[in-house]
């Protein structure tokens, strides 16, 4: 039988992994939200504002 060749532990290997992948996650949403900020979308220039006392009495 050969023997099995662990260089690295499981408890230190799997703590850097858990440790890079959440620092890779955090880098995406970060550049996600980063990415979305500069996108320009439109927006409505004046603030509209209609008179629906009218309707609100037709309806009744």
């Amino acid at each position: 039988m050969q023997p099995r060749l662990n260089l690295r532990s499981k408890n230190n290997s799997s703590f850097f992994g858990i440790a890079i992948k959440g620092l890779v996650i955090i880098v995406f949403i970060s550049l996600a939200f980063y990415l979305v900020d500069k996108i320009d979308f439109p927006s409505p220039q004046s603030e509209t504002k209609e008179d629906v006392t009218n309707q609100i009495i037709k309806l009744k």
